[in-house]
């Protein structure tokens, strides 16, 4: 029986550090940066396998600041009222070829539950990837948590 127990807790421990992310810095224009990197523009996940955008300090629609109602051309499940905010992110952010891509969206519930980093205070995030992010609720492009 104790064989079996060490057995599924080396099991679980080389999924569980299988499945961490690994993080890799982008520029604006989609180029690789080493870790080292102190500005960076975007972050891609090389386990979800998906590229976020890092949240700035500067005017523009990147920056942390910028508050978004729910709902825009990339909601997903309700009908009604369609804010157009977002839109002005998601549109600007394709247009820009932000990070070396033009196929920016809002991320689902499940995209974003990717990001929480547990045991961790606010924001759930790794920091030293994501500097800018707030202690905030944050939308996705589904209505329901």
């Amino acid at each position: 029986m104790k064989q079996i127990i060490k057995i599924a807790l080396i099991l679980t421990a080389l999924v569980t550090a299988t499945v961490e992310a690994a993080y890799i810095k982008i520029d604006a224009n989609g180029n690789q940066l080493p870790d080292s990197a102190t500005s960076w523009s975007c972050v891609y996940d090389d386990v979800s396998q998906l590229l976020w955008e890092v949240k700035t300090r500067d005017s523009g629609i990147h920056n942390m600041h910028n508050r978004y109602r729910w709902g825009g051309a990339a909601e997903q499940g309700l009908e009604g009222t369609k804010y157009g905010e977002w839109d002005t992110l998601v549109n600007g952010t394709n247009s820009e070829r932000f990070c070396g891509q033009s196929d920016w969206r809002v991320p689902s519930i499940g995209q974003l539950r990717e990001l929480v980093v547990t045991g961790q205070g606010r924001p759930t995030i790794d920091t030293d990837y994501f500097p800018n992010t707030k202690s905030w609720l944050y939308w996705s492009s589904g209505p329901y948590a």
